[in-house]
């Protein structure tokens, strides 16, 4: 939304309607276009103009890739970070994966690398496998 102070607080407060919820606004002054954009001198009307087409962008969704990309950042620390119990078969059946993909690749390697849509195809179900295993 783009308008003055009181236009902007007004507008606020009538769309809270007394809730408690949280929510971002970001505020951009005219002072704050010419910041970001000293090096081109801005006259009056083209930072208008960029307020405008700023307001523009916000108001029709132009933003929803940045809050997607956001979000999923947020959700990949979250994936990094977390803690999991694995079932001790589990744990098991992994590492019996992973020693017999190791001795078929060094048979590849011994045999002269083998047939490659073969272990291609080896290859992605030991990893799905595993794959399993792990998201169990």
């Amino acid at each position: 939304m783009i308008g003055t102070v009181n236009d902007i607080a007004i507008a606020l407060l009538e769309n809270a309607r007394g809730s408690d919820e949280q929510i971002v606004c970001a505020v951009w002054r005219k002072e704050d276009i010419r910041h970001v954009t000293g090096e081109w001198a801005l006259n009056e009307e083209e930072v208008r103009t960029v307020l405008e087409r700023l307001d523009a962008e916000l108001e029709y969704d132009a933003n929803t890739l940045l809050i997607q990309s956001i979000a999923e950042g947020v959700r990949e620390e979250q994936r990094e970070n977390r803690t999991v119990t694995v079932p001790a078969a589990s744990l098991e059946t992994v590492i019996q994966l992973a020693v017999r993909e190791m001795e078929r690749i060094a048979l590849c390697a011994i045999d002269g690398g083998g047939d490659v849509g073969e272990t291609l195809r080896d290859e992605n179900a030991v990893m799905r496998i595993l794959r399993e295993a792990l998201d169990q």
